[in-house]
């Protein structure tokens, strides 16, 4: 089979795979609380030929970035998969629990720690977006570093599913009601071999909902390998997406993102949209982080920008959503490097 993007409940589950230890069965799901300017994510991952599980979940607002001064930071590394679990199935030692209600539909997520606990129910708004090709058999650039060829016996794939999360959440004493928060669950499997060692482009993911009928995300990729990367006045390229409009889904044939803005330690702050559909249909979006996540280290030496946004996409203002980026250790400190000799020469 090789890559597939046509839906089917049952990758909700684990597939069949190789005997690679590196195979990967993986999720990621955020959810906003603009209100409190908060954002929570469970991120998890299993390599199955290896028996580990890696994951847990993080909470953060403006108050603070690193994950060591956050909300709550639950991770877990080097977790062992517990016997007869699943993707969405299974009670990790760190708390965490996951349980089907229905394929590709709904999904609780439920976690217990001294500082942090919650129990919420993601229920999307409609079928997963699954990442297309590009032209011949190659993986579009962003996904390309998540999953490898593989024997035409086994499938890989990815896809994201917009949708809300309810529930209640208990963060640092606080009870937090969690009523329609905006939602975006991303899914992947495959190989996928991740080392130090290996370079890896600048690629950004984001996304914003005004309703269950309208909604974008879009994966975007720098062109120019990370040794060059300036990552200052550049213009990246949108890779795969999807926007929904009327209830109408289009798929994004081509685009760009540019950010025009950062803080002082590389966050991206503000963002540009403007992308195409299949349909014809034009996309402009300009988001702005109200918060941010800062992981150094995800996936040997990436850095890792997640943070909650604020979006106006189609003349609406406020939407809620969110913006990432991701991009290699080599590039990050050339950048930091160039602002530090460029505010010694400014002062």
């Amino acid at each position: 089979m090789g890559w597939t993007d046509v839906a089917d409940p049952r990758d909700h589950y684990f597939h069949p795979r190789t005997d690679d230890p590196w195979w990967n069965e993986s999720s990621f799901i955020g959810w906003k609380l603009p209100e409190l300017n908060m954002m929570a994510m469970v991120y998890h991952f299993f390599r199955p030929n290896m028996k580990m599980a890696v994951g847990g979940p993080w909470v953060w607002d403006d108050s603070g970035a690193d994950m060591s001064v956050i909300r709550h930071c639950g991770y877990d590394h080097y977790m062992p998969l517990p016997a007869g679990g699943d993707m969405f199935d299974v009670a990790l030692p760190n708390g965490l629990t996951m349980e089907t209600i229905e394929p590709q539909k709904k999904i609780r997520y439920v976690y217990e720690n001294v500082e942090c606990s919650f129990d919420v129910v993601f229920e999307a708004s409609r079928e997963p977006y699954y990442a297309k090709l590009k032209k011949g058999a190659e993986v579009a650039q962003g996904i390309h570093d998540l999953v490898k060829p593989v024997p035409e016996d086994f499938s890989i794939g990815h896809y994201e599913q917009y949708g809300y999360m309810n529930g209640q959440m208990t963060v640092n004493g606080d009870e937090i009601p969690v009523v329609d928060a905006v939602t975006v669950l991303d899914r992947s499997w495959g190989t996928r071999p991740l080392l130090a060692n290996m370079e890896k482009v600048r690629v950004g993911y984001s996304s914003a909902t005004v309703d269950p009928d309208h909604s974008f995300h879009v994966w975007t990729s720098s062109d120019i390998p990370g040794p060059d990367d300036p990552v200052v006045g550049t213009t990246e390229r949108v890779t795969t997406g999807y926007l929904v409009r009327d209830g109408k889904l289009g798929e994004f044939v081509e685009g760009t993102r540019r950010i025009v803005d950062r803080g002082e330690d590389g966050r991206p702050l503000r963002e540009i949209i403007e992308a195409t559909d299949h349909l014809g249909r034009s996309l402009h979006a300009e988001g702005y982080a109200t918060n941010m996540l800062r992981w150094p280290g995800v996936y040997g030496d990436y850095m890792f920008f997640a943070g909650g946004a604020f979006w106006e996409i189609d003349g609406i203002p406020q939407v809620v959503g969110e913006l990432q980026e991701w991009m290699n250790f080599r590039t990050y400190k050339r950048y930091m490097s160039t602002q530090r000799t460029l505010s010694s020469i400014r002062v």
